[in-house]
Formats: structure tokens, C-alpha cells, sequence
């Protein structure tokens, strides 16, 4: 079964405090369904965090 991982930035909306944090959340989609099979949401998504998704999938 092939896999597909998208990367996306979305922003949170801003606080009271008028700061902003950005929250990354990385997708992995099953093809042949289109369903997602794990999203992962982190504020920092490394290359190492990205390769535990494929092994936890594999």
C-alpha cells in the first residue's frame, strides 16, 4: 500500500498577548482510500520525528 505524507503550516489564531505560534502538523494519506492514516502536530516536525511516522506506519 502506497503512501503519501503532506506537509502542512497552518497558524494558530492569535492570543490575548498578541503573540502568535505556529503548529505544524504532518499527514500521511492511504491512496487507494484517501484516508488519513496519521497526522502528527507538533510546533517543530524534524526529518527524525518524520521518519518515526514511516517506521511507526511500515
Amino acid at each position: 500500500m502506497r503512501r503519501r505524507i503532506a506537509r502542512h503550516y497552518p497558524q494558530a489564531p492569535p492570543r490575548d498577548s498578541g503573540e502568535r505560534r505556529v503548529l505544524k502538523y504532518l499527514t500521511a494519506a492511504d491512496d487507494a482510500t484517501h484516508a488519513a492514516v496519521v497526522i502528527e502536530v507538533e510546533q517543530a516536525i524534524s526529518g527524525m520525528d518524520q521518519a518515526g511516522v514511516t517506521d511507526r506506519l511500515a
